[in-house]
């Protein structure tokens, strides 16, 4: 009973995330080789990453990042279902031993700094979706205003889970 208590929950949501990814990669994707297949392999990866954000956080935030660069290595513009990242630094706040919640933050900060550019070009549904779009326009320099656009969905939500 306590299995479902906590870990039904998180399938539902889990399950939730799947549905908005593949709804999302159907009704967004554009035509070139892989790009529809790219979008559905990264909405299961984000509904594998939230059904593990509680579990296994660092294993959650590999998956998310690993769906990230697939998009990256591909060439396919960021998806709005990324923004589960919040729900992913949340249990490495939460559930992860501190250590590996602030190594994935250095982490996520480096992969800012060494993607910044493209993020900066590609990212214009989420940043729309978020309201990011006008602090991304206010920056000078693409990286830096990645890296601090990066800060909302990954620092505050990995801060309000090692405080509760």
């Amino acid at each position: 009973m306590a299995w479902i208590r906590w870990n039904l929950p998180t399938a539902l949501l889990a399950a939730a995330v799947l549905v908005l990814g593949v709804t999302e990669a159907v009704l967004t994707w554009s035509p070139g080789p892989g790009n529809l297949a790219s979008r559905l392999v990264v909405a299961v990866i984000a509904a594998a990453a939230v059904l593990l954000h509680r579990a296994r956080p660092g294993w959650a935030a590999g998956l998310f990042w690993l769906g990230s660069v697939l998009l990256l290595a591909r060439g396919v513009e960021v998806m709005a279902i990324q923004l589960t990242i919040v729900v992913v630094y949340f249990g490495l706040g939460r559930w992860a031993r501190p250590w590996v919640a602030w190594a994935w933050v250095a982490a996520t900060v480096a992969i800012a700094v060494l993607t910044g550019r493209y993020v900066y070009y590609h990212a214009t549904v989420v940043a729309e979706l978020t309201g990011l779009s006008r602090l991304l326009e206010t920056s000078s320099d693409p990286t830096a205003g990645v890296v601090r656009a990066a800060i909302l969905p990954v620092v505050v939500p990995l801060v309000v889970g090692l405080i509760l």
